[in-house]
């Protein structure tokens, strides 16, 4: 969804004084790349009440599309109005937002973060206020908040989507300067106008004459006067001015154009220039092209041409002259949102418009590429070709019936075509394979039978059979410019154009004038996204969500987002995908991206590893979506907030990973998949009742995590030890049924029968042996450094009061399993044998069920 700036919430306040180059924020705030931000919170802090928060920004420069966000360390802070905003940011110009802000709970520390992004996403500067609560009210900015380790981030965004940060620990890349980035929309254009984009109104003037021009040294001027553009319409596509004229020393003109403020003077030709190589005493143009200082002047107004002979001794005359002011309506204006031209890292290739032919008609003609034929089988030949009589800005343009044994030179008088024709001029073939867009354009004058005449822009796959495009029958004596759009032939590797003049038997005028022809394609670059993601692990470090999936789709607003790319982060949470082609086929434009972290992944060819809902749906975090993304590199550094409710699913997964990495490296085989249920909440999955369990069968298929025990890492290993037992054995059931029972009952001091207490003793070493202690607890550990309950393991011995004896007690069987594996020696433990023996007992046959069979497998 696009955010819509609140105009009732961001007040414009315009300063009488501003910030020198934003080098300080306003009232103490931060400043950061060019942005100040500043976030005041109003005095008393009430539980519950309204806040009112103001943030005032200030940019050093204009900024489009500046996104001002608020968020939060705490979810349960409450927005009573907007919380996000999105302006044109105007340079020196401050603005303030205002919204009111709720906390609910009566004790701790909280912090309101305010923060400026540009356009795509990046976090230019943020400002954060501190405010600690008691039932007594909130003091903000307290001396000391405890707690300080939240990292730098970007704003919390809704429910659904990640909370964007910093980049933390990941690899470093060369720091490079991205060229700016040519948007598939910022095309190039006509040579009247080449610096601003399609469509671009022109408004002409020519004047044909044969006047000497003065040999002494005086001005030869002539005025046009232009009304027909829109009141108020200002230059912006810059000025052509031509001059043509007969000299046999046009090294001694000078020739200038002025514009309608009678101050503004840009020199066309100077004496000093050389004399053109192809220079014909008959005709020498004098032109200029993308003249930009009178962009701004009003088009409107008397425009003056004028030239002069500097030298004596030679005489001259002037043929004619011409001028063009190109405008861009307002209305018609296809470019992107300006992108930033500096990006971080190593760059991706740039797309861009490729110009594939330009066709002025000044030289031979049929040039390379081209062909004409004669369609029309009437016993005459006459086809395309160059002629001088109507040219547009040089001096030849091409006409239908100029060429072949039976054409026509055109002449006053004589310049209409003749009936019975069919003749098309063609360009081809031509490649698009690389591009996602193609076009043309050209300038055409046309004096045509209306309705029965015509002349037809077409394009062939086979340069045999071609489609009609466009048509033209009836007068524009004016040269007029035309855009012809074939972006369905986009992706052929060869592909031709033509344009095809049919007249009936009867009734001819001037005909159709072509002249100034160029074809353009857009090639699209390639952006490589990029990113990290981070969580708060139990003891609240800052830590990589690693080997987490990573999904990266296309958002098109019509739904059925289209997936790019996979990938599995690195062991810091790192993940790439790329370079991909930038173009979106369902939106066309360039790429509206967002990735998707899941809990899914498979860690092996027979690992996969999951944490799932109980409707075995993987958790997944969303990021925002960047839209119409740069040709570089895309980046997406976020973490989960600390606290979010889904939190706990990434904690339970990296356990899992972990776990599965321990055996592995440790034993060099490899475990199998693991599958975790959990919800926020749930204390119960069938036949999984008030606890956590393993039940490999239908309705868990996997391990069932309670809620309750989602702060104890022991608990998880110890139920995935049960999921590996059963891997590498297959088997999870009692022939007893009453015995079974019981053994979900199970108290690790207490005595219970041996199968139960060989599978549950297993399980416990196994969470002792991967956590690294030989305490199981119940809470985060270790040891009970929390202060929750815990039991040593390794230290019971016999006749330890409160324990049973032998090896039908479960804590008897861990202390036994652990005292193998340790390497501390301590009483009748003088052995440190390692995981791998224990494990390779357990997984090959026989398989034991009890400690009595796997003392007698350990001594064999």
């Amino acid at each position: 969804m696009k955010l819509k700036f609140n105009s009732l919430l961001a007040l414009l306040l315009v300063a009488s004084s501003t910030l020198s180059a934003c080098a300080s924020a306003p009232s103490g705030g931060k400043c950061d790349g060019g942005v100040c931000i500043d976030l005041e919170l109003a005095e008393p802090i009430r539980v519950n009440e309204p806040v009112q928060v103001t943030i005032t920004v200030e940019t050093q420069e204009d900024v489009p599309g500046l996104k001002i966000s608020l968020w939060f360390s705490d979810p349960d802070i409450v927005v009573d109005g907007e919380s996000i905003w999105v302006v044109d940011a105007k340079a020196n110009v401050p603005m303030q937002f205002s919204t009111t802000i709720r906390f609910p709970r009566g004790e701790g520390y909280y912090r309101v973060h305010a923060g400026a992004q540009d356009f795509v996403g990046q976090l230019l500067v943020q400002d954060v206020a501190r405010v600690r609560m008691t039932a007594l009210g909130g003091t903000l900015n307290p001396p000391s908040e405890g707690d300080t380790r939240t990292p730098p981030v970007l704003p919390i965004v809704p429910p659904a989507l990640l909370t964007p940060s910093s980049p933390l620990p990941t690899p470093s890349f060369p720091v490079s300067t991205a060229a700016p980035t040519t948007s598939p929309l910022d095309r190039p254009t006509p040579p009247a106008s080449a610096s601003t984009p399609y469509p671009v109104h022109i408004v002409a003037g020519r004047q044909d004459l044969i006047i000497p021009i003065p040999e002494d040294g005086t001005w030869l001027t002539y005025t046009f006067p232009i009304t027909s553009a829109p009141p108020g319409a200002t230059v912006t596509a810059g000025v052509s001015a031509r001059f043509l004229v007969a000299h046999p020393r046009p090294q001694d003109l000078i020739a200038e154009v002025i514009g309608p403020d009678g101050m503004t003077v840009y020199r066309v030709w100077d004496r000093q220039q050389p004399t053109p190589e192809d220079f014909d005493e008959r005709g020498l143009v004098l032109s200029a092209y993308d003249i930009t200082i009178f962009d701004g002047q009003p088009i409107n107004g008397d425009w003056t041409l004028r030239i002069r002979d500097g030298r004596r001794g030679k005489t001259g005359t002037l043929l004619a002259l011409s001028v063009a002011v190109g405008y861009l309506r307002p209305s018609a204006s296809r470019t992107l949102p300006h992108r930033r031209e500096h990006g971080r890292g190593l760059l991706a290739a740039q797309g861009s418009w490729q110009k594939i032919t330009t066709q002025t008609f000044e030289g031979a003609f049929p040039s390379t590429g081209w062909t004409v034929n004669d369609l029309s089988e009437d016993g005459y030949e006459r086809c395309w070709d160059d002629d001088d009589y109507r040219p547009h800005l040089g001096g030849w343009a091409a006409w239908p019936a100029n060429g072949g044994a039976d054409g026509i030179y055109p002449s006053p008088g004589n310049d209409n075509y003749p009936n019975n024709m069919n003749t098309r001029m063609i360009y081809g073939p031509f490649d698009l394979s690389d591009a996602v867009k193609a076009d043309i354009y050209f300038w055409l004058w046309r004096e045509i039978e209306a309705g029965y005449d015509y002349l037809a822009f077409e394009i062939s796959h086979d340069g045999i059979a071609f489609q009609e495009l466009a048509r033209w029958s009836d007068d524009h004596t004016t040269w007029e410019y035309q855009y012809v759009n074939f972006d369905d032939y986009a992706g052929d590797d060869s592909v031709w154009v033509a344009w095809r003049f049919y007249s009936d038997y009867m009734i001819t005028y001037d005909g159709p004038w072509v002249d100034d022809i160029t074809i353009w394609k857009y090639v699209p670059g390639q952006v490589t996204v990029r990113g990290s993601l981070h969580y708060y692990d139990r003891d609240d470090s800052y830590v990589p969500a690693h080997y987490t999936s990573v999904y990266l789709y296309d958002a098109d607003p019509s739904g059925g987002d289209d997936l790019l790319g996979t990938t599995t982060m690195d062991s810091n949470g790192y993940w790439e995908i790329g370079p991909l082609t930038n173009w979106d086929e369902d939106d066309p434009g360039l790429l509206d991206l967002y990735a998707v972290f899941e809990t899914d992944v498979n860690d092996s060819t027979i690992a996969r590893r999951r944490v799932t809902d109980f409707n075995d749906q993987a958790y997944r975090w969303l990021t925002q979506t960047y839209e119409n993304v740069a040709d570089e590199t895309v980046e997406m550094w976020y973490y989960i907030p600390d606290d979010f409710i889904s939190e706990p699913a990434m904690r339970i997964f990296q356990d899992l990973r972990r776990a599965w990495e321990y055996i592995l490296n440790t034993t060099g085989t490899d475990p199998g998949p693991s599958t975790a249920r959990w919800e926020k909440d749930q204390t119960t999955l069938l036949p999984c009742l008030n606890s956590s369990c393993c039940w490999p069968y239908p309705l868990v298929s996997g391990i069932f995590i309670s809620d309750d025990d989602i702060d104890s890492p022991d608990i998880v290993i110890h139920e995935l030890g049960h999921l590996y037992m059963y891997n590498v054995t297959g088997w999870w059931w009692w022939s007893d049924p009453e015995s079974m029972l019981d053994c979900l009952e199970h108290h690790i001091h207490e005595q219970e029968d041996p199968l139960c207490a060989w599978s549950e003793g297993w399980a416990d070493f196994h969470a002792l042996a991967i956590n690294g202690d030989p305490c199981f607890d119940w809470g985060l550990g270790p040891c009970g450094a929390d202060g929750d309950p815990f039991l040593n393991l390794e230290t019971p011995t016999w006749g330890t009061p409160g324990w049973d004896n032998g090896d039908e007690v479960e804590g008897r069987v861990a202390g036994a399993l652990y005292d193998l594996f340790d390497p501390t020696n301590d009483g009748h433990d003088q052995t440190s044998f390692g995981f791998s023996p224990i494990w390779y007992i357990v997984r090959s046959m026989p398989h034991e069920r009890s400690f009595a069979e796997f003392w007698d497998s350990w001594k064999a």
